[in-house]
């Protein structure tokens, strides 16, 4: 009932387990379409620090990035209100424009969700993987009920061929009990390990992984099946994101070592995405934080007997993305001025520099506001190149200081909207002295 800490944070179903994965040393990248808003630029910035690739990220002012607001209770629950933006716009049709050929040359395993992106996406981009002879996981993050309904991300005769199509599958147990009976309507199961069984054979899956919150995960391969109990964490701090690292460890095993062929490997590879799923538990929001890097790197060399290649979270250099906003500021100056240049009038600025060259004394330089620094400027530069000048506040001529200037010339820069520049100084004129305006 109460906010205790609001923060932006980066994530999302697939960039998540990408992001675990990477902390483990798997090469990866993205492929999705963002805006070139203030999201899409705080999501890639992301994506560098994780060493997760940006290269296949498709950015246009057309698209807007999707953002997602989640509530998170005492115990780490949460809940999840999303706004998809351009991921939406992943249909089939855009899917294979925007990465066919990425995924056919640059793809050595391709995972995908079914949670944003429409199944007419998903699906093209598992064929495409599929018919190149590439590896492919499918992450069920959402019951076929809020896929069909709610997200109306297509029909349920995609989603059935999605799940079919993968050859890894990774439904989070909620989902799991929903989906089968679209797979195998015929077959009754009592418990979560006959479910799984009976749903690997009907999608036809060289692997199953099933998430169960805190219950032990479930992995089956054709030859196999064994039980992970989940491991302990310390403190659920947030358990968003989860099954997404779970997913990230389960990529991590099978880039390494390939699919289980025997038990020990295939409980090694649950005990794997248990440990990275424990992780992600103990952190504010989906991704991996250097504390998770110390945490894997001791807990996953116990398992496995040697270390693994854990990749620093970095901050990385972003000389290139500051110097080009320092580009785009220099044009603007540059425009600005020649839009100034064009409006002078070329007499008045001759007479101008006219009476500043032929001054015989210093040259006052005044201003209040926004035109006393401009005024501060101008004095450095006519000092610096041979007419003596020196800059004077403008409150300073109300306090007597006029009368020791008789015999100078001033130069005064007021603000445009001041219409009592006139007024302020009708004592130079009882001198003769001249002043000059940049209004």
């Amino acid at each position: 009932p109460n906010k205790t800490h609001e923060k932006s944070i980066v994530g999302g179903v697939t960039l998540n387990h990408l992001s675990w994965a990477s902390i483990l040393g798997v090469p990866t990248g993205l492929l999705a379409l963002q805006g070139d808003d203030k999201s899409g630029k705080l999501i890639r910035k992301t994506m560098k620090n994780m060493n997760v690739s940006t290269e296949f990220v498709q950015v246009s002012k057309k698209f807007t990035t999707g953002e997602s607001f989640v509530f998170v209770q005492e115990d780490g629950e949460r809940s999840i209100v999303m706004a998809t933006g351009a991921t939406s716009l992943m249909n089939e049709k855009i899917a294979r424009h925007y990465f066919e050929k990425t995924i056919m040359n640059d793809c050595q395993m391709l995972t995908t969700e079914i949670s944003q992106v429409p199944l007419s996406g998903v699906l093209a981009v598992l064929q495409t993987a599929k018919a190149a002879g590439i590896t492919t996981v499918l992450d069920l993050d959402v019951s076929p009920s809020v896929a069909i309904n709610e997200a109306q991300l297509g029909t349920i005769d995609e989603l059935i061929e999605c799940v079919r199509t993968a050859d890894i599958l990774k439904p989070a147990k909620h989902a799991a009990k929903e989906m089968l009976p679209y797979l195998a309507s015929e077959i009754m199961v009592d418990n979560m390990v006959e479910l799984t069984k009976v749903m690997r054979e009907a999608c036809g899956s060289k692997l199953i992984a099933i998430t169960c919150g805190e219950d032990s995960s479930i992995l089956a391969t054709e030859n196999h099946l064994v039980e992970v109990p989940a491991v302990r964490v310390s403190r659920v701090v947030d358990a968003t994101g989860a099954g997404d690292a779970f997913l990230g460890g389960l990529v991590s095993g099978l880039y390494y070592n390939g699919l289980p062929s025997d038990e020990t490997n295939l409980r090694k590879l649950g005990q794997l995405g248990n440990i990275v799923g424990g992780a992600c538990c103990e952190v504010l929001g989906a991704l991996p934080t250097e504390e998770s890097r110390i945490k894997l790197d001791k807990e996953l060399e116990e398992l496995l007997g040697a270390k693994i290649a854990i990749s620093r979270t970095e901050n990385n250099d972003d000389t290139a993305e500051r110097l080009q906003g320092f580009k785009e500021s220099v044009k603007l100056d540059v425009e600005c001025a020649t839009t100034i240049s064009g409006s002078l009038e070329t007499a008045a600025v001759e007479s101008f520099i006219d009476i500043l060259e032929n001054c015989s004394g210093r040259v006052l330089v005044s201003g209040i506001g926004k035109s006393g620094i401009l005024a501060q400027r101008m004095s450095a530069s006519l000092a610096s190149t041979g007419t003596p000048s020196h800059f004077i506040h403008g409150a300073e001529w109300t306090h007597g200081d006029l009368g020791k200037y008789m015999s100078l010339t001033f130069c005064r820069e007021v603000e445009a909207r001041s219409n009592m520049a006139a007024a302020k100084f009708r004592a130079p004129s009882n001198y003769d002295l001249k002043m000059l305006f940049i209004v």
